[in-house]
């Protein structure tokens, strides 16, 4: 199995711009908890512009020393004013996420890493999918549930879409379900019939 993306340790660059680490001042601590809040799992200082204007670095623990890594911040201009930045890899790519390869912060794609959906069996996808479009309306994700209402906050066409979308999903679900069944069933009758 391979590692996944939302099982990687991460920094996005939307946080950063968010949480203002990408103005020149004081280093900065970002640090990740272990699940449970336990002990800190691992601690990254964040000083922008120190070196240069436009380079992040990164200073963090690696086998017991002390590394420090740059990252270029590019930023490229938005279609209704304002620039948005991002992370230049260290293979070249423009990236908005770096993950944590232990020896330094780097692309998805240099890591290998993959998305938990990409793991699981083709034939549950069309349920995970129903099940994720009932979440996003508010609902408990179960199919057998009552489709969730219209939220307030939602226009009535993304509504609908998503109600067509989740409909098709959950019909190709079932389809599975109940030929999986039929297969089971057809087992069944087959070794009834040869133990008399």
């Amino acid at each position: 199995m391979t590692q996944t993306v939302d099982g990687t340790r991460s920094i996005r660059i939307a946080e950063l711009k968010r949480h203002k680490l990408l103005q020149q001042g004081k280093p900065r601590p970002w640090l990740w908890r272990k699940e449970g809040g336990g002990k800190l799992s691992r601690v990254v200082v964040l000083q922008y512009g120190r070196t240069r204007d436009g380079e992040l670095e990164l200073i963090f623990d690696y086998q017991g020393a002390f590394r420090r890594q740059r990252v270029a911040i590019v930023a490229t201009a938005c279609n209704y004013g304002g620039l948005r930045p991002w992370f230049r890899c260290l293979c070249g790519r423009r990236v908005s996420v770096l993950f944590d390869g232990l020896s330094a912060f780097v692309c998805r794609r240099c890591l290998d890493l993959g998305y938990a959906c990409q793991q699981q069996a083709p034939h549950w996808r069309p349920m995970l999918r129903a099940q994720s479009i009932r979440r996003r309306l508010g609902g408990s994700g179960s199919l057998m549930d009552d489709f969730p209402e219209w939220p307030r906050y939602m226009h009535w066409k993304t509504y609908e879409k998503l109600r067509r979308k989740s409909i098709v999903a959950e019909q190709r679900a079932l389809s599975v379900i109940g030929g999986g069944l039929s297969r089971n069933l057809s087992r069944l009758r087959f070794l009834a019939a040869n133990v008399r």
